[in-house]
């Protein structure tokens, strides 16, 4: 299982290397916390098992890592000015398996870091089955 309180912590963690006071970080963090919340209450409608309920939630925690990062660097959050934050974020995540930080487990690696690089695609990455999308 998840310990999602701890991840909620490093994730504030990793954010507080930013420049909170800058208002348009101060807005993101608060943005990745409430799609946390919204996809815990939809896993939650959808009487997902409790494990998949957890997943769900850490994905929304962490879905826009990348920002924090892009804001800082080039003080905007579009991607075409910039980088693909969906895909930058699991670069981050990648690297010296900061993942580990969030998750004990790599069961769920590849799927965290499918739903990471692709929540701000136009289209899913066609390499990535229908099955392996819905099903853990």
């Amino acid at each position: 299982m998840i310990d999602i309180e701890r991840a909620k912590t490093q994730f504030l963690e990793y954010a507080n290397q930013f420049d909170l006071e800058e208002q348009q970080l101060k807005r993101k963090l608060g943005h990745s916390f409430r799609v946390m919340d919204i996809s815990n209450k939809i896993a939650k409608k959808l009487n997902l098992e409790e494990e998949k309920i957890q997943i769900a939630t850490l994905i929304g925690l962490l879905h826009d890592i990348a920002r924090f990062e892009q804001y800082t660097q080039f003080k905007t959050f579009s991607d075409l000015k910039s980088f693909d934050h969906g895909d930058y974020g699991v670069q981050i995540l990648e690297d010296n398996n900061t993942i580990r930080k969030y998750i004990d487990t790599d069961k769920y690696d590849t799927f965290i870091k499918n739903a990471i690089k692709n929540h701000n695609k136009f289209e899913i990455d066609k390499s990535i089955s229908r099955r392996r999308i819905t099903v853990l």
